[in-house]
């Protein structure tokens, strides 16, 4: 590896996002989705200039992002691996089998109790374990689908004590589930001064 090697490059395509997460790092909305042509820019320089392996997507929710299967392609054809983060809300089962033609890898899953979702009825869930329903069932549709399946879920004090349950629940999975990321709660506590 040299300084310009890089397993990963980062490209946020949208600031726009259909749930709400607290702890988000994106809390000012900028211009929405990036056009295509901008976005097949910054892949080249990233692919050039960071000598990349794969280029992980993220946003706001990138698979709202209009020209998101096109994008794909692109990556592809460049002969690099792809990776969308997503929150998992609007990825159905025929968007999946569009983004597998164009060559996607895997998608990175961001669902945990600290998010308020639609799937349940806009209310903050108070278990991990409660999440672990949607997780399976978007497991088992990466899976039918043959791509890879990777889920995150944000730490917090209110769910640090339900980490090894979901690391249980993981390993009981581990047909469906490829992998798993622990994110630190950010975020600035508001004090006087």
């Amino acid at each position: 590896w040299s300084m310009n090697d890089n397993a990963i490059g980062w490209l946020e395509v949208t600031d726009i996002c259909n749930i709400h997460c607290q702890g988000c790092y994106r809390l000012i909305l900028g211009d929405g989705h990036k056009p295509l042509e901008q976005l097949k820019e910054e892949v080249t320089l990233l692919k050039k200039w960071r000598n990349c392996d794969g280029i992980s997507l993220a946003g706001g929710e990138p698979i709202l992002h209009p020209n998101i299967v096109e994008l794909i392609a692109f990556i592809t054809r460049l002969g690099l691996k792809s990776m969308i983060l997503s929150n998992g809300y609007a990825l159905n089962e025929e968007l999946l089998w569009k983004l597998k033609k164009a060559g996607l890898t895997g998608v990175s899953f961001h669902i945990d109790s600290t998010q308020i979702r639609p799937e349940f009825q806009k209310r903050e869930l108070t278990s991990e374990l409660e999440v672990n329903e949607l997780r399976l069932k978007l497991g088992k549709r990466m899976r039918k689908v043959g791509l890879y399946a990777h889920f995150g879920i944000t730490v917090t004090k209110n769910n640090f004590s339900e980490i090894p349950d979901f690391l249980k629940w993981t390993i009981d999975n581990m047909h469906l589930i490829n992998g798993i990321t622990l994110i630190i709660f950010r975020g600035l506590p508001i004090t006087n001064g």
